[in-house]
């Protein structure tokens, strides 16, 4: 958008074009800058100008012709051939994974499942084991037990001497 000029920045302007023209100018030139080109035009027919000139170069970006699309040219279609080959390597080597990952739960989940199987087993081996044990120390504790029970009597000559030393012990003291 054009400002507003003062008169000393035309002339200020004007010297420095003459000075810019005498650095430049040929033999054959004028020795006086040309003037600068003007627009005559009044600033209403300017203006209208710069809007069709916007609006046909907006009309002209967006023409159907220039929205056709004429395909794909070797390089591209070698770029997205090369593009899906990749992506489909990679979808096979997450799908391998996946199925690799599956197999080794499946494995763990079959030892563990074997694990707690023979852990059962023992355990119902050991209560076995237990119920044995316990039975067969009652067995023996009933057998041992009319020994520990019953008092044996004692044949008669050993009461006497234990009845002599039982006196003898106590006289002494």
């Amino acid at each position: 958008m054009p400002t507003f000029v003062t008169q000393d920045q035309i002339d200020k302007e004007k010297i420095d074009r003459q000075k810019e023209w005498d650095r430049v100018r040929k033999p054959e030139d004028p020795e006086k800058a040309p003037e600068k080109p003007q627009n005559i035009a009044p600033v209403w027919k300017q203006l209208q100008d710069n809007k069709e000139t916007e609006k046909f170069e907006r009309d002209e970006a967006f023409a159907f012709k220039n929205q056709v699309w004429m395909g794909y040219d070797d390089t591209e279609a070698d770029f997205y051939v090369a593009v899906a080959k990749h992506e489909h390597k990679m979808e096979a080597m997450r799908d391998q994974e996946t199925a690799n990952l599956l197999k080794e739960g499946q494995k763990f989940r079959i030892e563990e499942a074997h694990k707690l199987t023979y852990q059962k087993e023992m355990a119902k081996v050991n209560v076995e084991m237990s119920k044995k044990n316990f039975e067969n120390r009652q067995v023996t504790k009933k057998r041992s037990a009319p020994n520990g029970l019953v008092k044996l009597k004692q044949p008669v000559s050993k009461k006497k001497v234990l009845l002599e030393y039982s006196s003898s012990s106590s006289d002494s003291e």
